[in-house]
């Protein structure tokens, strides 16, 4: 995770959503755990994502995700035309099609690894973000509050896993 806090920190289009899917996209594909929490494979995750910490999760990553988003709206770096709640279920549909179609391709037929992310980064940024380049400026600004916004959703899977044990201890 600090390989990817550290890469949009250091990309000049940091944490534009086009620039934020591509970083995370290759964070996800070159860690299997990450991929199986994605594509939420109950086989190689066993129960974990059953849990209540696993489910308790699930609200935090939405509020932060709404966070984000909210904020690159209010600085110009996404689309308005759409309401934000569209805009959430458009991307998770848009995310999980480009993760999940190669279970439906044939050999021979499927992304590679690269490919995927640049077709999927280009999708993202024709369907969400406006033609015209943002100030780096406001870009720069962005990227700084999206990195507090990463630490502060750190901070809250350790606390929701410190909580695990002690629900445990209690039932």
């Amino acid at each position: 995770m600090l390989d990817f806090r550290q890469g949009i920190a250091n990309d000049p289009t940091g944490a534009m959503l086009s620039s934020l899917t591509r970083h995370l996209v290759f964070l996800v594909i070159s860690n299997p755990l990450l991929k199986a929490v994605l594509q939420r494979d109950t086989e190689t995750l066993g129960d974990l994502m059953r849990t209540s910490t696993g489910q308790q999760l699930i609200p935090v990553r939405l509020e932060v995700s709404m966070v984000y988003l909210e904020l690159l709206r209010s600085k110009g770096l996404l689309r308005a035309n759409i309401s934000i709640d569209t805009q959430m279920k458009m991307m998770t549909a848009i995310y999980m099609g480009y993760f999940l179609i190669d279970q439906v391709m044939p050999p021979g037929r499927k992304f590679s690894p690269d490919e995927m992310v640049e077709a999927l980064v280009e999708t993202i940024h024709r369907t969400f973000e406006p033609e015209e380049l943002p100030a780096p400026a406001v870009v720069e600004q962005v990227t700084r509050t999206f990195i507090q916004l990463i630490d502060q959703f750190i901070d809250a899977i350790k606390l929701k896993i410190q909580e695990q044990p002690q629900q445990g201890r209690e039932a």
